[in-house]
């Protein structure tokens, strides 16, 4: 029986070619070694480019497969010789008797650029698919070498390329403030290396840096991370230009208004998933005699106030994800003594309680204790530091009603300590500092001395009188904290300290120094459901828990103290360790902090010692703020919002940021 004839009347709409990749390589050899190799031997190519004369054989048909890639892998996909053409260049690379590396001819590059422009056309060919030998297998591999004019191949519009104006504003970024090994390995796989994840600076690591450099810097491709090397990898990464004179423009106005200036400020904004925009003005150290004034730059660490809390929220969530806590356990098991409001002693005290500010704990008898207290005589009945109780709601009981406090943090802490056997400020770095890449931390007497050069001085104008500071905008810079010019940090506490008896001594409250690039971390990891730059710190459902709303304000029954002094209306909405701002606004009360627009914002406030602080993201948007301000010269109370409850040079700040980083594309 005769075969069946086959009929091409019609065709599928759903299918492309079967080639996805392009690959060059050089042959290491001249040319009659290279044919008698590629034609006789174990390996093949596609094409073989000729140097003198300039030709170009076709040695295996494309629609077959070469055995030219190897053990390779480029976005995921690996063995590429299935899925690629490969293109041999016949050039001796690296010639050991002169220290040199041959030269491309130029006749034999416009013959190669003239080819690839064919194949990746016919093919439908990525951009980001067109790649060395030394690209897809950087272990091995070094071909087609330092010498092939890649950015030939870029201006053809073949290949990616950083955009040098991107490179040129981002290196003084990384100048000041080098990635670790984790970052590197994160952007490089994001690029679509294969590279390990070991977070450390291993030779494997060092190999695909050098493959990286080879191709986009070829200078000098030695595999050590450096500033223009990270700029470089950032804007192929993402390209988006972040030259912003107007926000520059915008925010220097702000920061240097006669009538209400700042002593520093550091701003960033996220757009997209990405950061932006960030740029620092002022000094992060005035100067005093003797002592020279320093610039706010990007690698300036902040005590960031109350957006600590949310840092030491996500400690908590970590340990809750190893079982080692539950959020609706009563706490009292963790500490090793009863803990009860007693004058609701039949009622519990839970974490979820503590991280919503409805434990019926106030700050009424102060939130921070030195090393040699117990917090447990702070807190129950009878002990040496119980004194009138001011430290419990007399008409509230724990469950229901807000109250915003600082002290539930320091028994948070103590929780984390009893659980883990771990000093508080140590286990912070173990479970979240570390894990991101975080300098800094929540004590500055463990910090190396270029981490206490780049902490910022907080300051208030202010003169002394009859034994008091009080405002005074025409007064001298006073330094209110951190200030280590002429001294170290205070030791809070000695190795004899025992972890899980007052957990206060650290600050969870208000005490971790970070900068503002840092605390991008946090935010994006949290805008990512727990992952940042493909490490994941927690759960998708744990971030999706943090964000939802625990407690809200009822105007119809009052279940909370939701403003905070002259600032009416601030709290409307909490979740886990993180504010929810709801857009409520008015003269200087609500949580609305963008004027124009509705940004959808979680995150948390800080205002301490001089400082105020944002982080503030909207996760749908992917979008998000931040600003840490070093001080200022007038007593921000006196200069009140026009829309919320925060002052008025917050708001100014947090429209400027929104209007020409996130609304306005870059």
């Amino acid at each position: 029986m005769a075969p069946a004839a086959i009929d091409d009347t019609y065709r599928a709409a759903s299918q492309d070619s079967r080639v996805q990749f392009l690959i060059l390589h050089f042959t290491s050899e001249d040319f009659p070694t290279s044919l008698k190799t590629l034609t006789q031997g174990a390996v093949s190519s596609h094409y073989l480019v000729r140097d003198d004369p300039v030709v170009v054989y076709r040695l295996v048909d494309e629609s077959r497969r070469a055995w030219h890639a190897g053990d390779s892998s480029w976005k995921g996909y690996t063995w590429l010789n299935s899925g690629s053409i490969g293109i041999e260049i016949v050039n001796r690379g690296y010639e050991a008797a002169t220290g040199t590396w041959q030269e491309y001819p130029e006749r034999q590059v416009e013959a190669v650029i003239e080819l690839v422009k064919r194949i990746a056309k016919e093919h439908a060919i990525a951009p980001d698919r067109i790649l060395g030998h030394s690209d897809i297998a950087p272990q091995r591999k070094v071909d087609p070498g330092p010498r092939f004019p890649w950015k030939r191949l870029a201006d053809a519009g073949l290949i990616q390329w950083p955009d040098e104006k991107v490179v040129a504003a981002r290196t003084p970024r990384y100048e000041g403030a080098l990635p670790d090994a984790a970052w590197f390995q994160a952007r490089l796989a994001q690029h679509g290396y294969g590279v390990p994840r070991t977070g450390a600076l291993d030779l494997e690591t060092r190999n695909v840096i050098a493959a990286f450099q080879m191709k986009y810097r070829p200078a000098r491709f030695d595999g050590q991370p450096d500033a223009q090397t990270a700029a470089i990898l950032d804007a192929l990464t993402f390209p988006r230009a972040e030259s912003m004179p107007a926000l520059d423009d915008a925010l220097a106005v702000i920061a240097n208004d006669p009538q209400h200036r700042v002593a520093s400020l550091s701003a960033l904004a996220v757009r997209d998933g990405h950061i932006v925009y960030e740029h620092q003005f002022g000094p992060r150290f005035i100067g005093k005699p003797g002592v020279d004034a320093k610039p706010a730059n990007a690698r300036t660490l902040y005590r960031i106030a109350s957006i600590s809390k949310l840092v030491t929220a996500i400690g908590v969530m970590r340990l809750v994800e190893e079982g080692k806590l539950g959020l609706d356990e009563d706490v009292s098991a963790y500490l090793g003594w009863r803990l009860r409001n007693p004058h609701f002693p039949d009622a519990k005290i839970t974490l979820r309680m503590l991280l919503t500010h409805t434990s019926s704990l106030r700050d009424g008898a102060f939130y921070f204790w030195p090393a040699n207290v117990a917090i447990k005589d702070v807190l129950l009945p009878g002990g040496a530091q119980y004194g009138e109780g001011l430290m419990w709601a007399r008409d509230h009981p724990p469950g229901n009603y807000f109250t915003y406090c600082n002290l539930n943090s320091g028994v948070i802490a103590t929780i984390m300590e009893r659980v883990t056997g771990e000093r508080f400020d140590r286990l912070i770095k173990r479970l979240v500092l570390d894990p991101l890449g975080m300098r800094g931390g929540f004590n500055p007497a463990d910090f190396t001395g270029e981490e206490l050069a780049d902490i910022a001085t907080l300051y208030c104008k202010c003169t002394e009188r009859d034994n008091v500071e009080k405002w005074d905008p025409a007064g001298p810079w006073n330094p209110q904290v951190d200030d280590y010019s002429t001294r170290r940090p205070e030791v809070r506490a000695d190795e004899k300290y025992v972890p899980g008896t007052n957990g206060t001594v650290f600050g969870p409250q208000g005490n971790l120094r970070v900068s503002a690039a840092d605390l991008a971390k946090v935010l994006l990891m949290m805008m990512n459901g727990g992952e940042y730059e493909g490490r994941r710190l927690l759960a998708p459902t744990t971030v999706d828990e943090m964000l939802t709303i625990q407690w809200r304000y009822d105007p119809a029954s009052p279940n909370g103290d939701h403003s905070d002094g002259k600032r009416q209306r601030l709290y409307n909405a909490w979740g886990l360790g993180v504010q929810v701002f709801l857009g409520e606004t008015g003269p200087f009360a609500g949580d609305k902090v963008v004027m124009t627009h509705d940004f959808d914002a979680a995150g948390h406030l800080g205002d301490a010692y001089g400082l105020t602080s944002a982080l503030l993201f909207d996760r749908e948007r992917r979008t998000g703020m931040i600003f840490l301000i070093g001080g200022t010269a007038f007593d921000p109370a006196t200069y009140p919002g026009e829309h919320s409850a925060l002052y008025r040079h917050e708001e100014l700040i947090l429209d400027a940021i929104y209007r020409d980083a996130i609304e306005t594309p870059p």
